[in-house]
């Protein structure tokens, strides 16, 4: 398998500070790249070209995406190549009554999807059962990544639950400029294995 490893350039870590206070800064960062529209499109195109390009995504029959919002990198490319391929392509729906909890769903296609009370596009399927979750290339999106692989999120801890019951591989989505030294993180966080910016793949 032939994989670019190498690694993007990162950014120094942000002045301390407990972790509302930095997601606040990332995502007023965040949004001012995403108002450059043409930019951000070619950014995450380059990047999502990198993952497909990859030998990882090629030997990866289940890949769990997301629905890319407000300004995150965006994951249509990925999506219409693992349908257009014949993956199995599950997408994460926020469990009913179960907070802070991810459901994997399978998603047959964008006629599966409807629009969540968060304006989110979700499935409207059956949840996959864990097994089956545990042998998807998990994709993970983030406002910022660290070195070693540990993500800063929205703060409902979703992805770190999902994680936490195991998966093949995880892969954390995220431009080059959000990648940094050292995020703060506590002892229930989990990191990703790899790293994909528009500068390649980094393996943790």
């Amino acid at each position: 398998m032939t994989v670019d490893t190498t690694p993007p350039t990162p950014r120094p870590s942000p002045p301390p500070g407990d972790k509302a206070a930095l997601r606040a800064r990332l995502r007023a960062r965040r949004a001012a790249l995403a108002a450059d529209t043409a930019r951000h499109a070619a950014l995450s195109m380059a990047l999502q070209r990198h993952l497909l390009n990859s030998g990882l995504w090629r030997a990866s029959p289940v890949i769990m995406l997301y629905c890319a919002v407000r300004g995150e990198v965006q994951t249509s490319l990925l999506l219409d190549e693992a349908w257009a391929s014949g993956k199995l392509v599950l997408l994460p729906r926020c469990r009913p009554g179960g907070h802070g909890v991810l459901d994997a769903v399978p998603c047959s296609g964008p006629d599966a999807l409807i629009r969540s009370r968060l304006g989110i596009p979700e499935p409207t399927g059956e949840a996959a059962p864990t097994s089956l979750t545990r042998e998807a290339l998990i994709i993970t999106p983030g406002l910022a990544f660290d070195r070693e692989g540990y993500r800063l999120g929205y703060g409902g801890g979703y992805y770190d639950r999902l994680l936490q019951g195991g998966a093949r591989l995880a892969v954390g989505l995220l431009f080059a400029e959000f990648l940094l030294d050292r995020l703060p993180r506590q002892a229930w966080d989990q990191p990703v294995s790899i790293l994909c910016t528009e500068e390649g793949l980094l393996w943790i």
